[in-house]
C-alpha cells in the first residue's frame, strides 16, 4: 500500500486521474468478460477481488493503521483526540461486521 501511495504521490493530478479511471474500465472489462464467457470467469473473479480488496484498502488503509496504534500502550499517546475518536468509530465498525457475521453465520449454519 505504501508503495503505491508514494508511486501515485509523485504522479501529477492528472495521472491519478488517469490511473483511476484506467483501473475502473480494467475492472469493468474483466466484469463483463467473466459474465459472458463462463470459462474465464475462473481467471477473472480473483483479479476483480484483489482489485476490490485494494481499492477500499486504499480507502481504508489510514484509518486501521490508526486503530492499531490506538491498541498500541505507546502508540496511543501519539494520537490526536481526532484520530482516536476516528479510530474508536473504526474499531466499533468492525466488531459490528465480525458480531454481524457470526450472527449470520450461527443462523445459516455455515460459513459466510
Amino acid at each position: 500500500m505504501l508503495g503505491f501511495f508514494l508511486w501515485m504521490s509523485r504522479l501529477s493530478p492528472e495521472t491519478q486521474w488517469a490511473v483511476i479511471v484506467g483501473l475502473l474500465v480494467v475492472q469493468q472489462a474483466l466484469g463483463a468478460a467473466a459474465r459472458n464467457d463462463p470459462a474465464l470467469r475462473p481467471f477473472a473473479e480473483p483479479v476483480l477481488y484483489a482489485l476490490f480488496g485494494f481499492v477500499l484498502l486504499t480507502c481504508l488503509a489510514g484509518p486501521l493503521f490508526t486503530l492499531l496504534l490506538r491498541l498500541n500502550r505507546f502508540g496511543r499517546l501519539a494520537l490526536s483526540r481526532e484520530e482516536i475518536r476516528q479510530s474508536n468509530w473504526v474499531g466499533g465498525c468492525l466488531f459490528a461486521g465480525l458480531l454481524a457475521v457470526r450472527a449470520r453465520w450461527s443462523m445459516t449454519g455455515r460459513p459466510v
